[in-house]
């Protein structure tokens, strides 16, 4: 849509719904994202990121804050939820292609190891990209999830 003449901003579209369906570049480069995640191919997914990659998790979840740089982001984000969780995966449902951005959105799920307690918790994901890789991630989640399955908080209340 435009306004005042300003331009077209792109529309999102949804990409890799059903069969035959055209998926952007960028889509494939975050997809590709979420596989190296799940098999733990870090080496990947440092070719993927960008050298100033800014990774930002909500407060509250699991590695919580915002990391620049690879280092930063397999010490910090990914650290804790590798050692803390047992079978966690973050499954996407639906990519939004919004050009060079895309929303992923779907759900975390694990087990807890130290209670023993599984968590599933909706999320959307905010990826943009620069010149293929990707320049940065924000993370929009329910962390009261989390922190339940973690036993931080006592089932059903706050």
């Amino acid at each position: 849509m435009s306004e005042g003449g300003r331009g077209t901003a792109r529309e999102p579209s949804l990409a890799g719904e059903g069969a035959g369906a055209q998926t952007s570049k960028g889509v494939e480069t975050v997809r590709e994202m979420y596989r190296l995640f799940a098999e733990r191919d870090d080496g990947g997914l440092r070719r993927l990121f960008d050298p100033g990659v800014e990774w930002v998790q909500m407060e509250g979840f699991p590695g919580g804050g915002r990391y620049v740089g690879a280092d930063a982001i397999f010490g910090g984000a990914f650290a804790g939820l590798r050692e803390d969780w047992e079978g966690w995966r973050a499954i996407v449902e639906r990519y939004l292609d919004a050009g060079e951005s895309v929303v992923a959105l779907g759900f975390y799920e694990g087990t807890h190891r130290g209670t023993g307690r599984p968590m599933r918790a909706e999320f959307a994901h905010l990826v943009e990209l620069g010149d293929g890789r990707i320049v940065r991630f924000v993370q929009y989640t329910d962390t009261f999830k989390q922190a339940e399955a973690a036993g931080l908080i006592r089932e059903g209340r706050a």
